[in-house]
């Protein structure tokens, strides 16, 4: 009996700092909040987790034995089916743990060996779905839609598609064209400085850019934004309500950069297929080169995440607009997928150093958009 109860008090915890985790970003949790939505005493809490960080990680674990257990129960007969199978259970797990997938979201950029081992379970499914072994491309390329579209889809209610996600998978976006890789891959980027004004609300956000970029939304105070850029911080507040109103607007300030970066380096002649190709490698380049930008936007991601999911919506406006030949008819769904390719391509080279060689993972990334990976 003694061992049940500490098994269910163990439980306890950890469900209740999942819905904490859920519904509040990291830093705002603490073990003793943990403790109170559990109705427990504070010192019960150190009996069975180390700290708030090792709880967190406990909740993490949770979302991989999952995801490892869900992806033993593809099945089929064919490779198109078991690629029906591997989309049924992600987006089924996805939605009936919405919880422990929205503390992943924030875990997988806090702890990346997460990610490394969510990967691995991805991997290790899509090559039973291919029944071979799949290289590092393939697998980007296969995995970046069905993310992408079924985090959308369970957060902000975006049609889901299975047959269509299937059918980019199989047989890729565009019709097969040829792709001039020189045009793609030209490094004669036109660039405009962020236009910071002389005034004081423009200082404060260089300084902002420039601390939170460094060292994260959490380990920047106010003070410190103030006293960087010369003022006190009853100045900060004449001209931003709070500190998550400063990290909103220096979301749209990097949209706007980047999406001018996007306009001016691609010009109108290249094909659509050439057009998301010239844009996943300027998009991966724009961050590389800017990466305390692209540490903001992943933070902003679990702070400010209205304002990032407007953030995506205006890329993915974007791609619909100026991308008209798709071999399938959802354009609105087949522009979120090629956005999905920037994110988790991003993820890939920038946050886990996955692609090595940025020319080459382009040039797969362009027969696969176009043909798609059938064998």
């Amino acid at each position: 009996m003694a061992k049940r109860n500490k098994e269910e008090t163990k439980r306890i915890l950890l469900e209740s700092a999942v819905d904490l985790f859920s519904e509040k970003w990291y830093e705002t949790v603490s073990a003793a909040e943990i403790c109170r939505h559990s109705n427990l005493s504070n010192g019960i809490f150190y009996r069975y987790y180390k700290n708030k960080q090792d709880i967190f990680e406990k909740c993490l674990d949770l979302y991989v034995n999952t995801a490892s257990k869900a992806f033993l129960g593809i099945e089929g007969d064919t490779v198109e089916r078991r690629i029906e199978s591997f989309i049924d259970i992600s987006y089924k797990l996805n939605c009936e743990h919405k919880d422990i997938i929205t503390v992943f979201r924030e875990g997988q950029f806090r702890f990346k060996n997460y990610e490394e081992r969510i990967r691995t379970i991805y991997k290790s499914a899509i090559c039973k779905v291919f029944e071979r072994n799949i290289k590092e491309n393939e697998y980007i390329y296969f995995i970046f839609g069905i993310r992408y579209l079924i985090i959308r889809s369970i957060y902000e209610n975006i049609n889901f598609d299975r047959d269509m996600l299937k059918e980019v998978i199989y047989n890729g976006f565009f019709d097969g064209s040829y792709i001039n890789l020189v045009e793609v891959l030209k490094k004669n980027f036109i660039i405009h400085p962020l236009n910071f004004k002389d005034n004081t609300r423009d200082k404060l956000l260089k300084s902002g850019i420039e601390l939170i970029g460094d060292k994260g939304f959490f380990n920047v105070d106010i003070a410190d934004i103030v006293k960087r850029a010369g003022y006190s911080v009853g100045t900060f507040y004449i001209n931003f309500m709070s500190k998550e109103e400063f990290l909103e607007e220096l979301v749209n300030i990097i949209g706007i950069d980047l999406r001018n970066f996007l306009s001016s380096n691609i010009v109108e002649e290249l094909s659509d297929s050439e057009k998301s190709l010239r844009a996943l490698f300027l998009y991966l380049n724009y961050f590389n080169n800017n990466k305390e930008f692209y540490q903001i936007i992943r933070e902003a991601e679990f702070v400010v995440s209205d304002v990032v999911t407007k953030y995506y919506d205006s890329f993915e406006d974007l791609y619909s607009r100026n991308l008209k030949v798709y071999k399938i008819l959802n354009r609105k769904q087949a522009s979120s997928m090629l956005v999905g390719l920037s994110h988790y391509s991003g993820i890939e080279y920038l946050f886990l150093d996955k692609i090595d060689d940025l020319q080459n993972f382009i040039k797969d990334i362009s027969f696969f958009i176009n043909n798609g990976i059938k064998k």
